[in-house]
C-alpha cells in the first residue's frame, strides 16, 4: 500500500510541474509579444507605417 500511495505522489508531483512549467511558458510568450508590440509602437499614434493622412475633427 505504501508503495501505490508513493507512486501516486510521485504522479501528482509530476503532473503539477508540467502544469507550472505550461504556465511559465505561456507567460513567456505573452510577455514577449508585449515587449514586441510595445517597441514596434503599435499603441503609439505617432508611430505610423503607412502614409499618414490629416484628419478631420
Amino acid at each position: 500500500m505504501a508503495g501505490m500511495q508513493e507512486f501516486h505522489h510521485a504522479e501528482e508531483t509530476r503532473d503539477k510541474t508540467s502544469k507550472i512549467v505550461a504556465w511559465v511558458v505561456v507567460a513567456l510568450l505573452l510577455a514577449g509579444f508585449g515587449i514586441y508590440v510595445a517597441e514596434s509602437g503599435f499603441f503609439s499614434p505617432s508611430a505610423q507605417s503607412g502614409p499618414s493622412y490629416p484628419r478631420a475633427l
